[in-house]
């Protein structure tokens, strides 16, 4: 279809030896949502499903996995109430101390939950709290979502198929690599 994105997974590995103990990686997926699925009410929680699914076959098909976690941030466009300005905005009103863009911290990765905490964090109620967490006021206030990321994590063993499998490890098996793949 034309104009139509196809949603993708930005993939990193990074290497860390481990003293007697086989060697590990850190894989990081982020899956960036764009507007026009997360404001779709029917694509949107289909879409979470696929990712939530990537991330039950990507990972939990071995046992040499630890725990995966997960992270949900957001771009989002803020409106000027005076003047009517419109802005792209990745952090919260008031940066100090606040993480940017972040809507939920990182939590353990539980499929049986992951779509509805997604939903529930991406709501504009749940938004407006998050950038209002100060409760100070301002001129800014939120219009819609631009975006929503899921960065999703989990530290593997060297021979965890996913790092063939997305071709993470360069010969050798030490550099760190970065692939995208559609999802």
């Amino acid at each position: 279809m034309p104009g139509h994105q196809t949603l993708k997974v930005d993939a990193t590995a990074l290497f860390f030896p481990e003293k007697d103990q086989e060697n590990k990686f850190l894989v990081i997926f982020n899956v960036n949502v764009p507007e026009r699925i997360v404001n779709d009410d029917n694509e949107y929680p289909l879409v979470l499903e696929r990712i939530r699914d990537l991330l039950i076959a990507e990972f939990q098909v071995d046992n040499n996995v630890g725990p995966i976690y997960y992270q949900i941030t957001a771009t989002y466009y803020l409106v000027h109430k005076i003047s009517g300005a419109s802005r792209v905005w990745t952090g919260s009103f008031f940066p100090k101390g606040n993480s940017p863009a972040q809507l939920a911290p990182f939590r353990q990765f539980d499929p049986a939950n992951f779509v509805n905490h997604v939903l529930q964090n991406t709501t504009p109620e749940s938004i407006e709290a998050k950038l209002n967490w100060t409760e100070q006021d301002s001129n800014w206030q939120f219009d819609s979502l631009a975006s929503v990321i899921v960065n999703a994590q989990t530290n593997v063993l060297a021979s965890h198929s996913v790092l063939t499998r997305r071709n993470l490890i360069a010969h050798g098996g030490r550099r760190r690599l970065h692939q995208t793949f559609a999802l």
